[in-house]
């Protein structure tokens, strides 16, 4: 079968690197022949100089399994001040999608969130296709409550998803849950299907002889290292990060933040904060160096904010953590979260700010665990494999094919 695959960024995104390269590779394996559409602006190679890397990354780990295809999306001043970039990549794909659907004999467009499901059903008034609405979150419920008409009009464009795709994926049984409850007029039933967001088990692995090696390397042997993976957004709460392990400093003096993140920032806002730079490092690493740097910790943390965004969400660190070994220390109600961590025991779960210092205090207790990093690296083969995911998404492509 012949399908397209629509992101609405460039390949050097590093979340493709999870929730779509391992994907798009397992499944060209069982005969599926993958296009990519991807929006690539040059100029951000300036401002991010691990994106080039990533990029060449994310080329070479393609080769072989997808015809790679972009529109290139530098704009002009008139166009950003007019806030008309969206606009534009909105009929760039669909004239170039149309040609690739035309020339690739296309079946099935699998639309990568909203804008590029939204690309997908225009290109399906004008071809004989099956679209894929691959639902990453609730866009609607991430802007400033300010932003009146762009939440106005992404409530729209979710509803016009949800009713004309041939198939839904969403990420979490409590995004399921409350789109049933939401939208009961589009019996959502009979086309949504959960898949979480996975690990790639061939870059993730757990080895005792990696992780010491890695501690001495790094001289990380007599800390206890808190790691943190990700970008500085406030919807992660990196404001509540820096604060807990403030206090982990305080409870222990030999305390270490270890991040990994590709967000240039993120080192200047740490030492904002105060914390001394001897006592944290900030990695910026491509997608296959990334285990690792996870591997040295001891735990991870995932914190969110209390919108409903977070409440449906599938925290891509959450398998990383876990497959590298580390238990986590986490927010409640994150999406599906709580009921992993319960049910394979591999994390401290936290209802309240307030309860912090005890919390802590629990996750450094299960981190010396004897059995926990095998318990952890159980969870997530168990639960958040890539191959489970790739599979899933297979067997959507063969029930609406």
């Amino acid at each position: 079968m012949n399908v397209l695959f629509i992101i609405e960024s460039s390949i050097s995104n590093p979340i493709l690197f999870s929730q779509g390269i391992p994907h798009i590779q397992e499944n060209s394996k069982k005969g599926v022949k993958y296009s990519i559409l991807s929006f690539e602006d040059h100029n951000y190679f300036k401002h991010d100089p691990g994106a080039k890397k990533r990029f060449d990354e994310a080329n070479s780990e393609l080769e072989g399994f997808a015809q790679i295809f972009s529109v290139r999306t530098e704009t002009n001043k008139l166009i950003t001040s007019l806030n008309l970039r969206t606009v534009r990549m909105l009929f760039l794909g669909i004239l170039k999608g149309l040609r690739i659907v035309k020339k690739n004999k296309v079946e099935i467009i699998h639309g990568r969130s909203n804008l590029p499901s939204l690309i997908s059903l225009l290109i399906k008034k004008f071809s004989n296709v099956k679209v894929v609405y691959d639902n990453r979150g609730l866009v609607s419920n991430e802007f400033d409550n300010r932003k009146r008409i762009r939440i106005f009009a992404e409530i729209l464009i979710e509803r016009y998803l949800l009713k004309n795709s041939d198939e839904i994926i969403v990420v979490s049984e409590a995004f399921k849950r409350y789109l049933f409850t939401k939208y009961p007029e589009y019996d959502l039933n009979k086309k949504i299907t959960v898949i979480v967001n996975s690990f790639s088990e061939k870059r993730f692995t757990y080895s005792e002889q990696v992780r010491l090696k890695q501690r001495r390397d790094n001289n990380l042997e007599d800390k206890i290292v808190m790691v943190y993976s990700g970008p500085s957004v406030f919807w992660q709460r990196f404001d509540l990060v820096l604060a807990t392990f403030k206090l982990l400093k305080e409870m222990n003096k030999k305390s270490f933040l270890l991040v990994v993140s590709y967000d240039p920032e993120i080192k200047k806002i740490i030492l904002n904060s105060g914390i001394d730079e001897s006592d944290f490092a900030v990695h910026n690493v491509i997608a296959s160096e990334v285990n690792s740097y996870l591997i040295m910790g001891d735990f991870g943390v995932i914190f969110r904010d209390d919108r409903i965004r977070s409440k449906v969400c599938a925290p891509i660190k959450l398998g990383e953590y876990l497959a590298s070994g580390l238990p986590v220390l986490c927010m409640n109600q994150i999406g599906d979260t709580d009921e992993i961590v319960s049910e394979y025991k591999v994390g401290v779960i936290m209802e309240d700010e307030k309860e912090i210092q005890n919390k802590l205090k629990e996750i450094v207790e299960l981190a010396n665990e004897p059995d926990i990093k095998l318990r952890c690296r159980k969870a997530a083969e168990e639960k958040l494999s890539s191959n489970l995911s790739s599979q899933k998404y297979y067997d959507v492509y063969k029930h609406i094919k």
